[in-house]
């Protein structure tokens, strides 16, 4: 195998700082080198698009562009409904909406255009850090597919959830945290923990990038620089996280409720309850082809940067780094109060860059002195054979075009100005304003005290079933609505007229008109 680029050696002067530009130049390559890569980029950026616009939905998306919609009639996450995540995504998707329309087509526009800036980065760094010629364009091709074909990248990374934002801020915190200490830029440091922080504000899932980016900063920057490096990257977090601060200093109790209380003791009755949970979406997680081929790659990749000396330490220890991350999130990620597969989603852009490298050190055993431009269309089948059936597959689930239409027969059959109790996907597509206390539908099975249920803005089952045998609501309808849930409600004895559309029941009375 070929040494390392000469012109990728970081020169230093003789007082230890480096010389700039030549990074610059080594960046710097013919576009006919690069056209391959950009036209990947681009493809699967316009197909990610396009798949946000169709097929793209998650039934718990609705409570994140809910709460997007309250923030914009004058409402707070916290203060005024509850909303049991951190606040960042919700007042980014808020002020993107007020730009470009209230409507889940532009929500999901901009976790299209995160996501593909995810994997622009990842396959950018990929590029720039083998220090192979020969393998420079492979590797990056093959980091772009392993991200940009991914099932679960392109199910949740396109929809109106904090995943794609996550997946953008925490690549991009990566590699601005190894530019900085690569390059000795402490500006960078503040970058990288803005972003890091920005992401935990965005959501919980990807808390441990921030520390685990700290220490290994603090590490590589040596003694005489920790204090330093730790106080600019921590400053950056500060400031994403300024949103939250002043949250919890005005709503103490409802902030502390919805980060973390809410998680740790309410999302399941127990903790043998939330272990059987775990277990089942974790053997679940492993039954993917595509994920374990991730691991079992990026384990092969390890080891090949671990035995290459002539790569040098400081890029060696940046592939180290894709591995700490991938580790720390996944433990972490796997003793969550209740896990779920698509939370594995942060772990495929780290696994993506390692899985290149063992993808590259494979083919090299193979072929020691060949050029495989094969390889990469080897990847490309090999690694989503199963794709285009499991698009097939989506055209079989709810959409939000059918949930419009039941949007659409909500309106119709409720009075001008009636109540009505729905799926928070129903009230966002309907554009209705949830009644106090019904912004979020899951929230009704807490078991709290009154004084906290009024505080936090939650209404009991008890009062809800109260409220429906009253004929308080002109109309009531969900989509995942269970006959033994139908009987419970007492819907039936109140409201006489039924309908289903596209697999959404919708009870009123015309008693009510």
């Amino acid at each position: 195998m070929a040494t390392a680029d000469p012109r990728m050696i970081i020169h230093r002067d003789p007082k230890g700082g480096r010389l700039p530009g030549l990074r610059a130049m080594v960046d710097r390559k013919p576009i006919s080198t690069v056209f391959p890569l950009c036209f990947a980029l681009l493809i699967i950026t316009a197909g990610l698009i396009v798949f946000s616009q169709t097929w793209a939905w998650w039934g718990d998306e609705g409570f994140h562009l809910l709460a997007a919609q309250l923030i914009n009639s004058g409402k707070k996450p916290y203060l005024d409904f509850i909303y049991p995540q951190t606040p960042l995504y919700a007042y980014l998707n808020a002020a993107w909406m007020q730009l470009f329309g209230q409507s889940w087509r532009s929500a999901h526009i901009l976790s299209a255009f995160l996501t593909a800036g995810c994997v622009i980065l990842t396959s950018s760094f990929v590029f720039e850090r083998i220090p192979e010629q020969a393998w420079k364009l492979s590797a990056a091709l093959i980091a772009a597919l392993l991200v940009g074909f991914n099932s679960v990248v392109i199910a949740f990374g396109t929809i109106g959830q904090p995943y794609g934002v996550s997946l953008f801020l925490i690549v991009a915190s990566f590699r601005l945290i190894t530019k900085a200490v690569a390059e000795s830029r402490v500006a960078l440091l503040l970058w990288s923990g803005l972003c890091a922080g920005a992401s935990a504000g965005s959501s919980l899932l990807s808390a441990p990038v921030l520390p685990i980016l700290l220490a290994w900063a603090a590490w590589r920057r040596g003694r005489g620089r920790r204090l330093k490096t730790c106080v600019w990257f921590l400053v950056g977090a500060g400031i994403s996280s300024q949103p939250l601060v002043w949250l919890a200093v005005t709503g103490p109790r409802q902030t502390f409720f919805n980060t973390f209380e809410y998680h740790f003791f309410h999302r399941s009755p127990n903790i043998s309850v939330a272990l059987y949970a775990n277990l089942r979406n974790l053997t679940e997680l492993l039954n993917s082809g595509q994920f374990v081929l991730l691991v079992v790659f990026a384990v092969v990749g390890l080891l090949f940067v671990f035995e290459r000396s002539q790569w040098g330490d400081e890029r060696r220890s940046e592939f180290y780094l894709c591995g700490w991350l991938t580790a720390g999130l996944g433990a972490y990620l796997a003793i969550a109060p209740i896990t779920f597969p698509q939370y594995f989603i942060l772990l495929v852009p780290f696994l993506s860059i390692l899985a290149a490298v063992g993808i590259m050190a494979i083919a090299s055993w193979l072929r020691p002195a060949g050029r495989p431009g094969w390889l990469v269309a080897g990847v490309l089948v090999f690694f989503s054979a199963g794709l285009p059936w499991w698009i097939l597959q989506q055209r079989h689930h709810l959409t939000w075009p059918q949930l419009e239409e039941v949007a659409k027969a909500v309106n119709h059959v409720t009075p001008k100005d009636g109540l009505v109790w729905v799926d928070d996907m129903i009230y966002f597509a309907a554009q209705r304003t949830p009644p106090p206390g019904l912004e979020n539908f899951d929230s009704h099975r807490l078991r709290l005290s009154p004084g906290d249920s009024a505080k936090l803005h939650i209404v009991p089952r008890a009062d809800l079933y109260e409220w429906v045998a009253l004929g308080r609501f002109g109309t009531v309808a969900s989509c995942f609505a269970t006959d033994d849930w139908i009987d419970a409600t007492g819907i039936r004895k109140v409201y006489a007229e039924r309908t289903t559309v596209h697999g959404c029941d919708i009870f009123w009375s015309n008693a009510s008109h």
